[in-house]
């Protein structure tokens, strides 16, 4: 689980990508006929780099743009 500068907490899982605010969580997903969705489901690591990327690892490297939560 890593926490960004905005406060959110995330968690990689066997079901996706995990983004909770303090009240929900918001579940991103891999769906295969959405090429902007999570590469794979399965995220075996997680790291939110120096410029506050979200970038989720499983069977693919996927970063995730805040901009529009893809």
């Amino acid at each position: 689980m890593q926490r960004d500068a905005a406060g959110y907490l995330w968690a990689g899982t066997d079901n996706g990508l995990r983004r909770y605010d303090g009240y929900q969580y918001t579940i991103f997903t891999s769906k295969a006929d959405d090429p902007r969705s999570l590469g794979s489901s399965l995220i075996y690591s997680l790291l939110i780099d120096s410029e506050q990327r979200v970038w989720a690892g499983g069977r693919v490297l996927s970063a995730f743009n805040r901009d529009t939560e893809t």
